[in-house]
């Protein structure tokens, strides 16, 4: 049957065969057409009844409140679903060309929808019914819902663009595949994914759910309430986009990049891939914390963020390459050990705090720096930590603490500590600069020694570059690697002691280097050079120097004892001053002040030791072993030797008794003739005198006149003996 133009049709029965409404009515409370119906730009109006086998449109009204039992198929044309209509679809509405469209708001298809045509629809109804689902599937087409959706099954937009300025229902799905485009200011009322190069373009709007990614684009200013998961593939937020995500992105596998430097996701990142990532946008919201943790992965951030919590990087590498890309530093930066943050190129004026712990990634440091990059925030080594300048410059401003802990600056290049302190009032708090450039261009104030290896430079800058605040540093050059460490003193410093390699070196400069503590003896092997440098010795400790130093201004032994094992203390003068000692095996260029004690050898042992000239105010001490032969100390001026009046010669056994004729213990190029013998004279050994110019130009022990005298008798007795012996023997006949 076919209802022609204006033709009607009021069935309340049972019509069997196929209906064609064309511009005709048909109209019914409760009949039935059992075959196939189409409609093509009439209207089906039935209150109730129902289409038994399928409908296929070609435009049209549907009116009413009838149910088709088969498939409705929108092949062209519009089909309009009239003002509070309800199409009950238990077969589905497939529409494969032209388009649907609704009356009002009440306007339902209560049915699922297949939408294949390549003709947009806007569609203001809603799709209803328990498990119904909405599909997209043609990339040329828009499909426009703007109702309240009930449907609770899913939609999938494989490909086209799905424009929700309407809503779904609670616990629908959305799933975006690689061809398709969420869009639209409505709500998903469920859960989402997105899949491959696919779009979720929000102006607005939100998904109630989670939205699960496998790659695609966010595009807009969209929100999600529950969780972000990416898995796989790149997540790209889009040029000057927003994805507001309420409870986080959590990033498991695959990565995430930004369209521009506007691109931004507002909410915590949780970073678990082992995959890399360069991140160019920003990261917002107030309390948002970024998190990486995956010990192969490189996350990168480039952008101006502004989120507050704190950043955590538990494992992997965390680059930045712009300032704030740590965002605001309300909450400041951690390092775990084995974990990284890296510097590149980048001028951090935000003084974003930062605790570092460990060796970072395969000993590369826990922060490390590529290029010419400036942290301004304090950075605290919470346990034993590396700052590794990789190869480049690292100036570092807001200060290093580590209370307790040791601090290595690392990686070759230079690093400059400027602007605040090294800090850390506990003991052991160390430094340890290794084979790099370290400027201290800053008073520091650690309690620690500090050490320089395999090459390593340090240039204390400023006064107490070196530490004194909390007790002086001891400085340790290549006690381990391989050697050649400098330190250089831009200003004056004082250390509680100087260890060092014959490789190491120290260059003063024109600056004074004073060393000294309550105890202890060191030995620097190394060369202390600087045209105008001056070294100090105080307090009670020994330091010893064996290596040839070269400075040219003056020593000074203020305190404890100063011991010159190698060649020179340097050109300059000497001055020894009350209760201080100078001694040594080896030898000092310049002129010698004693108001205190001069002692050659070294320690408890016989040595010699010379010096250029000599005035001698105070004490000369000299040991003497009388095992076998016998040895002594001996003091080599080989320029003038002045006795005051005042001077003192002190002699000590270290065992055994003197035998011997003559026991030279100082030798002079000469002597001045003002005051020619020592004022005072301590423990003389027993039968023995001081000859002043023994051999010419040597002061010697040599024995007692009266000594002298008994030595040589018994050597004639027993010359006597000898020769009565021989006479007594009778020849032998050969």
């Amino acid at each position: 049957m076919t209802l022609a133009s204006g033709a009607a049709l009021a069935n309340n029965g049972a019509l069997t065969g196929t209906l064609a409404v064309g511009n005709g009515t048909l109209t019914g409370t409760s009949g039935s057409v059992s075959g196939a119906t189409t409609l093509n730009g009439g209207t089906i109006n039935l209150t109730s009844g129902t289409l038994g086998s399928t409908l296929g449109v070609t435009g049209g009204n549907w009116n009413g409140a009838g149910s088709v039992t088969g498939l409705v198929t929108t092949s062209s044309g519009t089909f309009l679903i009239g003002n509070d209509a309800n199409l009950t679809a238990n077969g589905g509405v497939a529409v494969t060309g032209g388009s649907i469209s609704a009356g009002n708001t009440n306007s339902t298809i209560t049915g699922s929808v297949n939408y294949t045509s390549s003709t947009s629809s806007t569609y203001q109804g809603k799709i209803a019914g328990s498990g119904n689902t909405v599909t997209l599937n043609n990339a040329s087409a828009t499909l426009t819902l703007s109702g309240t959706n009930t449907y609770t099954g899913a939609t999938t937009i494989t490909a086209g663009t799905f424009l929700l300025t309407g809503s779904t229902a609670a616990g629908s799905t959305v799933a975006v595949g690689t061809a398709g485009t969420l869009s639209g200011s409505g709500t998903v009322n469920g859960n989402a994914t997105l899949t491959g190069s696919g779009i979720i373009n929000k102006a607005s709007g939100n998904i109630a759910g989670t939205l699960g990614v496998t790659g695609g684009n966010w595009n807009g200013a969209g929100s999600v309430t529950g969780a972000v998961t990416t898995s796989s593939g790149t997540f790209l937020i889009g040029n000057d986009a927003n994805l507001t995500a309420s409870s986080g992105v959590a990033v498991t596998g695959g990565a995430i990049s930004a369209g521009n430097s506007n691109s931004t996701i507002t909410g915590s990142v949780n970073y678990t891939s082992s995959s890399n990532s360069t991140f160019q946008g920003k990261i917002a919201g107030s309390g948002s914390t970024v998190t990486l943790n995956n010990s192969s992965a490189t996350l990168t951030l480039s952008g101006n963020s502004s989120f507050t919590g704190l950043t955590t990087i538990s494992a992997g590498m965390l680059e930045v390459t712009a300032n704030n890309a740590l965002g605001t530093n309300a909450a400041g930066t951690t390092v775990a050990s084995g974990a990284a943050l890296k510097l590149t190129g980048v001028n951090y004026s935000t003084a974003e705090a930062l605790d570092i712990k460990g060796t970072g990634i395969s000993s590369g440091g826990a922060l490390v720096n590529s290029g010419t990059s400036t942290y301004a925030g304090q950075i605290t080594a919470s346990s034993n930590a590396t700052i590794n300048a990789g190869g480049g410059t690292l100036n570092l401003t807001g200060g290093l603490v580590k209370n307790g802990t040791t601090l290595t600056l690392a990686g070759g290049g230079t690093i400059n500590v400027s602007g605040a302190a090294i800090s850390g009032s506990s003991a052991n708090s160390d430094l340890v600069v290794n084979g790099t450039t370290a400027n201290m261009n800053v008073a520091n104030t650690y309690n620690g020694p500090t050490s320089l290896i395999n090459g390593a430079t340090l240039a204390a800058n400023v006064t107490n570059a070196l530490p004194t605040a909390n007790g002086r540093t001891a400085v340790s050059m290549d006690q381990s690697g391989s050697g050649s460490s400098t330190l250089t003193l831009g200003a004056s410093q004082s250390v509680a002691s100087l260890t060092g390699a014959s490789t190491s070196v120290v260059t003063l400069g024109s600056n004074t280097l004073t060393v000294g503590t309550s105890s202890g003896n060191t030995n620097f092997a190394g060369a202390i050079g600087g045209a105008a440098g001056n070294l100090t010795k105080d307090d009670t400790s020994t330091q010893v120097l064996s290596g040839t130093n070269t400075f040219g201004g003056t020593t000074t032994v203020s305190a404890g004892t100063l011991l010159v094992n190698g060649s020179n203390t340097g050109t300059g003068a000497v001055n020894v001053s009350s209760g201080a000692t100078l001694g040594g095996a080896g030898s000092v260029a310049g002129d010698v002040t004693v108001n205190g004690i001069i002692a050659p050898g070294d320690l408890d042992s016989i040595g010699t030791f010379g010096v250029k000239s000599l005035n001698l105010v105070n004490t000369l001490s000299i040991q003497w072993n009388g095992t076998g032969a016998g040895t002594i100390d001996t003091l080599n001026i080989t320029g003038v030797l002045k006795l005051q009046n005042t001077s003192t010669v002190s002699f000590s056994s270290l065992g055994g008794s003197l035998t011997q004729s003559a026991y030279i213990f100082a030798t002079y190029g000469s002597l001045d003739s003002s005051f020619n013998h020592f004022g005072t004279v301590i423990n003389l050994p027993t039968g023995y005198t001081i000859d002043y110019t023994y051999g010419g130009n040597s002061i010697a022990l040599v024995p007692e006149p009266a000594t002298w005298a008994l030595f040589a008798a018994g050597i004639a007795v027993v010359f006597v003996a000898i020769r009565r012996r021989r006479k007594s023997v009778p020849s032998r006949v050969c």
